[in-house]
């Protein structure tokens, strides 16, 4: 957190008194951008581009860094917490240091694919765990315990090679007639291709 007070102007007083890393290091050519979120309530466009404007103005040595650009140097995020508004909405200013990517949730969410069973697990928890197993490219993981493959999806998408068993063959072959409806038929969901027959 780089400063945290009740209004805009105490905030970019604060900045300008003490620049954070990123605004002190624009003359030198590194680039930054301003971001603006709220807590508990959504932001509109025309406040975000009124409270980054806010910015713009700060003197931190020479060139200002660019609010605007694609990939940036530095990410700063403004937070206004609409927790309790009646007594004042506290603002912080971050570095933000890593995003979440929500829309690999979206696109793996569990409600597109064509089979299920009673154990296939929800798409962020699966995430998670590749993400606490530190899969990355080149990882070579195995599930004992596959059932319907949800683990492996992430594994994938993290751009290890994914392997699973399971004691229950129902699970793996499908359940119901026709019996064409078993994990193989998740993979066009996510446009890939089983490397080996169940």
């Amino acid at each position: 957190m780089i400063a945290e007070a009740d209004n805009y102007d105490d905030i970019v007083a604060q900045v300008a008194r003490n620049p954070p890393r990123g605004l002190a290091q624009s003359k030198k050519g590194m680039t930054y951008r301003f971001g603006v979120e709220g807590y508990k309530k959504r932001i509109p466009w025309d406040r975000q581009k009124q409270a980054i404007s806010r910015f713009k103005d700060l003197d931190c040595g020479e060139a200002v860094g660019n609010l605007d650009a694609e990939e940036v140097d530095f990410n700063f995020l403004i937070v206004e917490d609409h927790v309790q508004p009646a007594s004042g909405v506290p603002i912080y200013l971050l570095r933000q240091v890593a995003a979440s990517n929500r829309s690999a949730l979206d696109q793996f969410n569990l409600k597109k694919r064509a089979y299920l069973w009673t154990t296939s697990m929800d798409a962020e928890m699966t995430f998670v765990m590749a993400n606490q197993g530190l899969v990355r490219p080149g990882s070579i993981v195995l599930d004992p315990f596959v059932g319907t493959g949800s683990i492996l999806v992430p594994i994938a998408v993290f751009g290890g090679f994914a392997m699973g068993t399971d004691i229950d063959g129902r699970v793996v072959r499908g359940n119901g007639k026709p019996m064409h409806h078993n994990a193989r038929k998740n993979h066009p969901c996510y446009s890939a291709t089983p490397t080996s027959p169940y």
